[in-house]
């Protein structure tokens, strides 16, 4: 059973601006300990305070390794130290893509028939004011991004703008040397 197990989170919706234009998206989803607690996860324990972590990158940390690194540097305070890079360039990202959620066409599909919406074909096309599209009538698959991230500045206020499109300069740079 899923802790959402009906549409309450995606409807309403809310609109909001991305570039000039003006979208519809589902409610803004808190994915702490808290709001997953229908997957009784229990908070991380670590004998050591976030003053003595260090997260060691070479910025090309992506996906799940973003999003980690991401919430420790910016929600906790870890320092992070790049490796690498060039010397004329003073800071460096500590990763490249922030942990967004890809999801399978064939994962979407399950997901929309457990809960109990028509997903099957139809040649006609879907019907007008449907809530999730129609699989589609051939073998191909598809993928797609279902989850933006915000940094904390963002996500206390309007989050206009995802993670993927802010800088996020480690703490500290050492740069590759001939030695």
């Amino acid at each position: 059973a899923w802790p959402n197990d009906n549409i309450t989170w995606i409807q309403p919706v809310t609109n909001r601006v991305r570039g000039s234009t003006t979208q519809p998206f589902s409610q803004l989803l808190d994915l702490s300990s808290a709001a997953c607690a229908g997957y009784d996860i229990a908070p991380l324990a670590t004998p050591f305070p976030a003053d003595q972590m260090l997260i060691l990158t070479r910025g090309f940390c992506g996906s799940t390794c973003a999003l980690v690194s991401g919430h420790s540097h910016l929600f906790h305070d870890v320092k992070a130290v790049t490796l690498g890079g060039l010397q004329s360039q003073a800071q460096q990202q500590i990763f490249s893509f922030p942990g967004l959620q890809v999801v399978d066409s064939p994962d979407f599909y399950l997901m929309w028939s457990e809960l109990g919406f028509n997903i099957t074909y139809d040649p006609t096309g879907a019907a007008p004011n449907e809530l999730c599209p129609r699989q589609l009538g051939t073998t191909a698959a598809f993928r797609y991004c279902i989850r933006e991230i915000y940094p904390p500045d963002e996500a206390a206020s309007d989050w206009t703008m995802p993670l993927e499109y802010v800088f996020t300069p480690s703490d500290y740079h050492l740069y590759f040397t001939q030695q």
